[in-house]
């Protein structure tokens, strides 16, 4: 007996039932998005049936990208430097437009989920930037009441939205630690606080017979000296010249109130690029078919 072949693939699938003809282009059949086409049966061309299944997926992807609230600038520059995605921030415009995903990208409209999540996203940050009044100068390090940098050390906290000074505290005022302590700050798990206890109370281990475990670092900003999270005035966000990490006790401004502004100014980025991309396309598809008719014309000739 000899080895197992493959089968080989039916014949009758690649035939129109339709028509009986083989399902290729030339023969005036085509495919878009599991639908199937015959220029014999429909009565049409298979040019005029792919330029109305395209048409009906635009529309229904601007209908899906109207509903949520969106910004459309006339002029942004394609290149922008750090200084001006930092500072060019218009109050004005309190809507952001959607961002773009993967299956934006690759042709497919986004899940209810999706748009859900970018339209409270929109909303949140819209409530945010209608309570800024006019547009904020480049903020700077030193603090606006005792003149000294932000820093732990230097007596400044921030916690949640909150800036904390103790030179407006007074001379027996709370310390940065203390005003940190009274807002709550970052909780210790109760798994951790049984671990600590039961640390002191076992007695220690013979030497050699346990590894020693290895002490974690603790993490602090350079620049403020206060822990990297978001409560405590830092964040991170991926734009377009990288990955930026923030520190509010450096700028001034709350986290929720950065993100807004950069996630405006990014998602114009996107939209003026799509915009860029599309008349591109559009030009080439026009190239592309001013070619066809030069050739076709050529061909006639040839043929008188």
């Amino acid at each position: 007996m000899g080895l197992p072949t493959k089968s080989r693939k039916k014949s009758e699938h690649c035939i129109c039932k339709r028509c009986g003809q083989p399902k290729t282009r030339e023969c005036g059949h085509s495919r878009y998005r599991a639908q199937h086409f015959c220029s014999c049966a429909e009565g049409r061309s298979v040019k005029d049936w792919l330029e109305e299944k395209r048409a009906e997926e635009v529309a229904q992807r601007q209908q899906v990208s109207d509903s949520m609230p969106r910004t459309a600038p006339d002029t942004l520059p394609t290149t922008l430097t750090k200084s001006e995605l930092d500072s060019s921030y218009n109050p004005s415009s309190s809507s952001s437009s959607p961002e773009p995903s993967t299956s934006a990208k690759a042709g497919n409209p986004p899940t209810r989920c999706t748009v859900y999540r970018r339209r409270m996203r929109s909303e949140k940050d819209r409530k945010i930037l209608s309570g800024v009044s006019a547009k904020l100068e480049q903020p700077l390090d030193a603090c606006d009441t005792c003149g000294l940098s932000r820093r732990l050390d230097t007596g400044h906290a921030y916690y949640r939205g909150d800036f904390f000074c103790s030179g407006n505290e007074g001379p027996g005022g709370k310390s940065p630690q203390e005003w940190l302590e009274s807002r709550g700050g970052v909780p210790i798990p109760h798994t951790t606080l049984w671990r600590m206890k039961k640390a002191v109370e076992w007695p220690k281990e013979e030497e050699g017979q346990k590894k020693p475990r290895k002490q974690h670092k603790v993490r602090t900003c350079q620049s403020c000296g206060h822990s990297p999270l978001k409560d405590y005035g830092h964040s991170q966000l991926n734009l377009l010249r990288g990955k930026v990490s923030y520190c509010a006790m450096q700028d001034g401004i709350s986290v929720d109130l950065w993100q807004a502004r950069q996630r405006l100014l990014r998602n114009d980025c996107h939209s003026l690029r799509r915009r860029e991309r599309r008349s591109r396309g559009r030009e080439g598809c026009e190239e592309k078919e001013q070619e066809q008719r030069e050739g076709g014309s050529s061909k006639s000739e040839d043929t008188e």
